[in-house]
């Protein structure tokens, strides 16, 4: 299991047609799946391409740019303007089946990582073995649900489990679709 991401590319799940993962995600010259995390998962980064993608626009309209320099902000306000609608157009757009069906795995694979986290109390002690939690973080521990493997494109092991750290990557992706709270320690039991 290389990245937990990786595959043949971005593959929509033929069932539902949730695609995690576009084209913006991937390495141009593999066409394989080239980060963790989609693009349209970064809304900080989004809202900061569109303020920089407004400035360019608002300097150009307001005549403000050297004439000898508007050839060079055209160029970047369409590199800007493309890139941010392939990050929005590659945001899922889920039906209310597709939501019920990702809530619902993502609800079984919460409780499995919550169940495979020391406890918040144990953390305060300092009574967690870190051998125990390196292994659990990167070792096929938790099994994740089909409907996820689908969505998330990833690789699983002959028994369909993958790491903690997997796992908690496709919960936060999928918690993050939902437009719900990505944060895992919200899993921790106390």
């Amino acid at each position: 299991m290389a990245r937990g991401v990786p595959g043949s590319g971005p593959q929509a799940d033929s069932e539902s047609g949730v695609q995690f993962f576009t084209k913006i995600d991937t390495d141009p010259i593999t066409g394989k799946v080239a980060s963790e995390y989609p693009a349209w998962y970064f809304t900080n980064q989004l809202e900061r391409l569109k303020e920089d993608l407004s400035q360019i626009t608002r300097r150009l309209e307001s005549g403000e740019v050297p004439q000898a320099n508007v050839p060079y902000y055209k160029s970047q306000e369409r590199k800007l303007k493309a890139r941010l609608d392939q990050i929005v157009s590659g945001t899922p757009k889920l039906t209310a089946p597709q939501k019920d069906s990702l809530a619902s795995g993502l609800k079984d694979l919460g409780a499995e990582i919550a169940a495979s986290m020391p406890s918040d109390s144990d953390m305060r002690r300092g009574t967690v073995d870190a051998h125990t939690e390196a292994r659990c973080a990167s070792t096929p521990c938790i099994r994740l649900p089909d409907v996820l493997v689908r969505m998330m494109n990833m690789d699983t092991d002959k028994k369909g489990m993958v790491s903690r750290n997997d796992a908690q990557r496709a919960w936060k992706i999928g918690m993050k679709c939902l437009g719900e709270s990505s944060h895992t320690e919200n899993l921790r039991r106390e």
